[in-house]
């Protein structure tokens, strides 16, 4: 059982390259998600639960370009990939982690997420 305690939530940094890759691969079995994150161009959040030094989840948001009727909504982001390592889901590691992840884009006043 995960001791939701001891993880701490955090922004991702270009040292954990290599830990998102491995985890998403966990996470979904196959490389796809890894590759959508390795590849993401414009990252507006990107968060990390670790546990002991290790990231045990993670949850990228990037922009998202929404026009309707010819007027244009600016700021607003899309969600995913999300993953939790397999030794941790179900444990409400990833609803922590994007709770945490949804009040920083609140309190940075971002106007709407689509999932």
């Amino acid at each position: 059982m995960t001791d939701l305690s001891k993880v701490t939530f955090r922004e991702t940094t270009p040292d954990d390259a290599e830990a998102l890759r491995a985890l998403h691969t966990a996470a979904f079995g196959r490389d796809s998600e890894a590759k959508l994150v390795d590849e993401a161009n414009a990252v507006r959040l990107s968060m990390a639960a670790e546990l002991d030094g290790q990231v045990i989840a993670h949850v990228l948001f990037t922009p998202v370009e929404i026009e309707r009727n010819g007027s244009r909504k600016d700021g607003v982001v899309g969600l995913g990939p999300m993953a939790v390592h397999p030794d941790h889901q179900r444990q409400q590691v990833g609803f922590e982690l994007l709770w945490a992840a949804l009040s920083r884009l609140g309190l940075e006043e971002v106007p709407g997420v689509i999932v």
